[in-house]
């Protein structure tokens, strides 16, 4: 069952690699019942090219005269956010990494992000030993989020917008409780729109240790400073992957692995980077990819009463993807 929710997180990370603001805007659309398990284009840590990118993308669920009135943009770069968590599995270390991404009708972000990953595939995306992602460890993951601009939805009451004309025709093929009519409109015209959306980067370490370390270190998760690994257990327990980027940007990463070498022979330490001057290697040029995003459920624009019925046709497959995980 670990197997196939990472091989679905792997695939996620693929869609977010190939993504930039120019590829995405706000209503965009996607079919997440057919690429659920093969979202790993979103990000370039995993794709094997560049033109993997849905065809949902190129279709907008508004009209272009609405999306000029009902989208808020900010170019404004944020300061950077770091955040350290302990993990006693995988798959609560992906949950962690994408925290900041939300898809309507999902509890658990990291199944949808993971399904169709091996455990090679995943190594490679953390940067560290295959070996280290079975049972008997627990994880430390510190990250630094950045975004340099986000977008967002304003008010989508019916007088402040008007459905893309290619929308409006799909839907009179919808009938009212006729569940094959939903599934046909959702996979031509999608399930979930883009209601928000930030660009920027986002940097990542993973730190593997014996699974009895957990309780000591979750203790010191709120504040994590690197002295507290050291607390719980020896250095040569400690085994760290490399520095990584969602951007999968090489010159960021390089930077970082090769300027905190230490005499721990640590290959990097992002703890260490917190305390030092970390800006200057985030300002290295890189194509911005998604930090964060909200996946909205089509129905929540689509005009009564036949929103309320496809409200129900996708949440009940979106339910019916879980409980296949759970039961395989």
């Amino acid at each position: 069952m670990i197997l196939k929710i990472f091989n679905f997180w792997c695939l996620c990370v693929v869609f977010l690699e190939s993504v930039s603001s120019k590829d995405v805007q706000i209503g965009d659309v996607i079919d997440l019942f057919s690429h659920y398990g093969m979202l790993t284009n979103l990000f370039p840590n995993h794709a094997n090219s560049y033109d993997s990118l849905p065809a949902e993308f190129s279709q907008n669920i508004f009209n272009r005269q609405s999306l000029k009135r009902i989208i808020a943009g900010s170019s404004l770069k944020e300061n950077g956010v770091w955040k350290t968590k302990v993990c006693d599995n995988v798959p609560k270390v992906m949950n962690a990494l994408f925290e900041n991404y939300h898809i309507d009708f999902v509890e658990n972000i990291e199944n949808p992000f993971a399904a169709l990953a091996n455990i090679k595939m995943i190594s490679q995306f953390f940067g560290i030993n295959s070996k280290l992602l079975l049972d008997g460890y627990c994880y430390i993951l510190i990250k630094y989020r950045q975004n340099n601009a986000s977008y967002r939805l304003l008010d989508v009451s019916p007088e402040n917008f008007k459905l893309d004309a290619r929308i409006e025709r799909g839907l009179e093929s919808v009938s009212m409780e006729d569940h094959k009519s939903v599934l046909h409109f959702i996979s031509k015209f999608g399930s979930h729109y883009f209601q928000s959306f930030s660009i920027g980067n986002v940097i990542y370490q993973l730190f593997a240790l014996p699974k009895n370390r957990y309780p000591c270190l979750k203790q010191f998760e709120s504040d994590f400073v690197y002295e507290d690994i050291l607390r719980c257990a020896n250095a040569s327990e400690i085994w760290p992957g490399f520095i990584k980027s969602l951007s999968n940007s090489k010159m960021t990463e390089a930077a970082f692995n090769n300027a905190y070498k230490n005499n721990q022979k640590w290959y990097s330490n992002l703890f260490v980077a917190k305390y030092q001057n970390f800006g200057r290697y985030v300002r290295l040029p890189e194509k911005p990819v998604l930090t964060g995003f909200n996946l909205t459920a089509i129905s929540d624009v689509i005009p009564k009463p036949k929103s309320s019925f496809v409200h129900e046709v996708i949440n009940n497959q979106m339910s019916l993807r879980e409980l296949y995980l759970f039961l395989n």
